[in-house]
């Protein structure tokens, strides 16, 4: 419940009164601003108040105002004792623990009673790999118990799993699970809190596994701006009586850099999907001032005070005996710094940029902002957030306090604002509390110390945002560096950095309590386990992959939610039909089924090499310098080239590689620089094998090699395709062509960039396997050596080829999506 403050009760002139009198000191900002009233648009007849926002890109600002989804998809509870509490691999889902005891009591025993067979025997009711005692005749088993919950929230309560999932279940007397047939079970959610014992009864109609699992339901996403005031009712002048988002018309924002000058009233509903810290400052500043107040921003992501922003006084200097480029310097190609020489990028680039954008709006002032034109403006103060791209070098974290204390005289000279106040918000973008990260911190705290800065005493003041951080479990992502994105921790931040300023006018605040209102629960932000720890636990997590993740994964296609896609659709996969554009990328929605099943410890649906062997086998083939040479290094090398005279058929089976001048050589191919060595000493992808040794040199620029080879007779239920290998990783592999008895069935125009990529080649769908299937075939590929690297920088050629044959057997739930009648052999 938010309590809100009206205007009235918190009039301007009980805080300022004018700034040389006594009423000052007397006021104090409360925590909770009063609502910004609508007809105010500040004084007419005072200068505009003008605060410069700068830094890097979390000044720029990544708060989220809404949509925030959950931090995890899916939550899954275990009662199996195996079970760790941990992320399922490659997943957004969070596997927890519940338990479920014999009685209420605090030292009741593990599982249930089945009061309804002789004896009431105990069961290990949620033990996975237990077996339901035996009843007599066709009588179902009922087990009674207690279960408890480690969160506040609504869950949907699985039993058994098979035979066993046949069953009724009870939780507070309230109806959860029935299921009676094949169809799917009968599910109602119920609302539980944590702490307590709540009564459970399962009926059990079949036999097997006493397996119990719970899903947690209605997951709601946390830290964005509206969950920040709505629900832990947080900063609620952002706010009307109507849950509308306030405006201010006395404080403007104005974009100066990014935005070119662009300008509009401060307000949650129009500053843009997400914000920096001047929304809490714009509205501290304006509830304190009686004058306008404009808030510019001059900020961008990735940018260091050590080098981008570097102010004028920062002169040349050495760190660690290496030369450190001084204002409008830079390094030349062999690293050596030298004054600029008009092109590119300098020392002190951004802080030219910042300060012309600024300008841009300043001397413009009457034509950008003619309401003000009678009033002038007078630069204020400035807001200082930044610092997590000086934490990744040494050399920039040593000089960030002198840095930043030649950034303060130079824009208050620029700017002829020799009294104006600043605001520092420590920020690395994480908790700053080792290395680097915590020497910048330690640097803007320094700043404002009047022992270490006594010209800065009174004037210069830095908050500790360290108190602000907030877990990506609590927040929007989980992207540290720009706090996780947490709307709460950007408006802390700006309000505190208001709040700072207020106090360097000589006036009183009271700052919010920096810690998060424990009104939500939240869950905890758990490890990804690895292959040797999951294993104990592969079997108590079947019910819930088998049961409940492979049948929705399956039956949404082929409308998988976007975040799901992976390449080509099931659908496809289950026809065995070509699409209408063939991609030499062969990920597919099949792949992810194929986690799955390998999660559960379930390896039958997994691609495997099979028929002859070609990756190490015996090719012919041909390496080439082509006519259309490429000698600028940017973007991919594979480009339609001329063959050598003779060789315009060399993928037909007829073509006589021998007559044509070819050599013979085993499989792989490849060169490192020229050398006949592997990529890399670890490769790790089934689909590549860059770390192999080439049996043989990748002498030139074009590769062509080509082979018969006796293909096998293809298995009802299976699918089948052919691997390019060689090109697994980021910043590997190059375009090539595949050719099957001299037709082209797929072609890939580049190699992998920052990010590596899946297996590449092509499947063998209905179109192309009645020529292949239980019969000779040529197989030839056409490729070409890297010669780029990080941001397509020349780089040594590197290439790696393998080529072999690789079948899956189709879940069956898979052949069901679409059913197509399999080829005839």
């Amino acid at each position: 419940m938010i309590t809100r403050m009206p205007l009235r009760f918190f009039a301007k002139t009980l805080l300022l009164g004018t700034l040389a009198a006594a009423p000052l000191s007397a006021a104090v900002l409360p925590v909770d601003l009063p609502d910004p009233d609508p007809a105010d648009k500040g004084a007419k007849n005072k200068p505009v108040k003008v605060y410069i926002q700068s830094g890097q890109s979390n000044s720029l600002g990544f708060g989220r105002i809404e949509g925030a989804a959950a931090f995890y998809s899916n939550v899954f509870l275990s009662a199996d004792p195996s079970v760790t509490e941990s992320t399922l691999p490659g997943e957004n889902s969070a596997i927890l623990r519940f338990g479920v005891f014999q009685s209420d009591k605090s030292d009741a025993p593990a599982g249930g009673i089945a009061k309804s067979l002789p004896g009431s025997p105990a069961v290990a009711l949620g033990t996975v790999n237990a077996t339901l005692p035996e009843a007599t005749g066709s009588q179902p088993v009922a087990i009674d118990a207690f279960l408890e919950v480690p969160h506040d929230a609504t869950y949907q309560l699985h039993a058994g799993t098979g035979s066993s999932s046949k069953a009724i279940a009870t939780i507070n007397g309230k109806e959860v699970y029935r299921k009676d047939s094949e169809a799917p079970a009968t599910l109602t959610s119920i609302d539980l809190k944590k702490g307590q014992r709540h009564p459970l009864q399962v009926t059990f109609h079949g036999s097997g596994s006493p397996a119990l699992w719970m899903e947690m339901v209605n997951l709601k996403g946390m830290g964005d701006l509206k969950f920040v005031v709505n629900e832990l009712g947080r900063f609620p002048q952002l706010i009307d009586k109507d849950g509308k988002w306030t405006e201010r018309q006395d404080v403007m924002l104005n974009n100066a850099y990014m935005g070119k000058g662009s300008s509009k009233p401060l307000s949650p509903g129009t500053i843009g999907k997400t914000f920096g810290p001047e929304l809490g400052f714009g509205y501290v500043m304006g509830t304190f001032l009686d004058e306008p107040v404009i808030v510019m921003k001059a900020d961008i992501g990735n940018r260091s005070l050590g080098w981008d922003i570097l102010p004028p006084d920062s002169k040349r200097h050495t760190f660690e005996g290496k030369e450190e480029p001084g204002y409008k310097e830079m390094l030349d190609a062999n690293g050596k710094v030298i004054p600029w020489d008009g092109k590119g990028w300098y020392a002190g680039k951004q802080y030219d940029e910042y300060t012309a954008s600024i300008r841009a709006v300043l001397d413009n002032f009457k034509e950008k902002y003619p309401q003000y034109a009678d009033q002038g403006f007078e630069v204020a103060g400035f807001v200082w957030f930044q610092g997590h791209k000086d934490a990744g070098s040494a050399a920039h974290t040593a000089r960030y306090e002198e840095n930043l204390a030649n950034l303060i005289r130079a824009w208050r000279k620029e700017f002829k604002a020799p009294n104006a106040k600043w605001a520092i918000a420590t920020g690395c973008g994480s908790q700053g509390a080792e290395g680097n990260a915590k020497l910048v911190f330690q640097a803007q705290l320094n700043i404002s110390d009047p022992k270490l800065h006594p010209e800065f005493a009174g004037n210069v003041k830095t908050i500790d945002t360290r108190p602000f951080w907030r877990d990506a479990a609590v927040s929007p992502s989980n992207q540290s560096y720009h706090y996780n994105h947490n709307a709460e921790t950007y408006m802390l931040v700006g309000d505190a950095l208001g709040r700072a300023m207020v106090e360097l006018y000589g006036g009183k605040a009271e700052y919010p309590d920096p810690k998060m209102p424990d009104k939500v629960a939240s869950l905890p932000s758990l490890p990804e386990l690895s292959p040797e720890a999951l294993d104990p636990m592969r079997a108590a997590l079947r019910p819930i992959v088998l049961d409940k993740i492979i049948p929705d994964y399956f039956a949404a296609a082929p409308g998988i939610p976007s975040y799901l896609r992976n390449g080509l659709e099931l659908t496809v996969i289950a026809s065995n039909k070509a699409p209408s554009k063939v991609s030499a990328e062969l990920t597919s929605q099949l792949d992810k089924a194929i986690d799955y099943y390998q999660l559960v410890g379930i390896g039958d649906y997994t691609w495997k090499p099979t028929g002859p062997e070609m990756r190490l086998a015996e090719w012919q083939y041909f390496s080439f310098d082509p006519a259309e040479k490429k000698t600028d290094e940017n973007g991919d090398r594979y480009r339609p080239v001329t063959l050598p005279s003779g060789m315009e058929q060399w993928s037909l089976p007829d073509f006589d590689a021998a007559k044509a001048g070819w050599k013979t050589g085993k499989a792989p191919f490849g060169q490192n620089d020229g050398k006949q060595t592997a990529l890399r000493q670890r490769c790790g992808n089934p689909h590549c094998h860059c770390d192999v040794t080439p049996n043989t040199l990748w002498e030139k620029e074009v590769l062509l090699i080509r082979q018969k080879f006796k293909m096998p007779a293809f298995e009802e239920g299976k699918r089948y395709r052919v691997v390019v290998g060689g090109g697994g990783h980021g910043w590997e592999g190059e375009g090539f062509a595949l050719y099957i008895n001299g037709e082209q069935v797929t072609e890939m125009p580049g190699g992998y960039y920052k990010n590596g990529g899946g297996p590449r080649g092509a499947y063998l769908f209905d179109n192309i396997r009645p020529q292949v299937e239980n019969k000779e075939v040529t197989i030839a590929v056409k490729a070409f050596l890297r010669q780029n690297s990080h941001r397509n920088k020349a780089a040594p050629p590197t290439g790696h080829i393998s080529v072999w044959l690789e079948e899956v057997k189709l879940p069956p739930a898979v052949a069901a999506i679409n059913p197509a009648p399999e080829s005839t052999k």
